[in-house]
């Protein structure tokens, strides 16, 4: 919750911001509209974490890693 907490204020400070902190200009999302790739993108990650227990990212980094050790006769 705490992480969920960080972002959200993190964000609320990129968006009061209008250069970023190299100096480039802020480019943040202007959509707010709810649409089928949106719909169908939250529910590919939230089934993929569901079933993994853990995020995406990380899982397929951590497959990777696991194919790597598989072939060096690690596992």
């Amino acid at each position: 919750m705490a992480r969920a907490a960080s972002v959200a204020m993190a964000l609320a400070v990129a968006r009061r911001r209008t250069v970023s902190m190299l100096g480039e200009a802020m480019k943040l999302p202007a959509a707010n509209q709810i649409d089928r790739r949106l719909i169908g993108g939250s529910l590919r990650f939230g089934v993929g974490w569901g079933i993994a227990g853990f995020c995406p990212g990380p899982g397929l980094v951590g497959m990777g890693l696991f194919e790597w050790l598989e072939r060096r006769g690690r596992t």
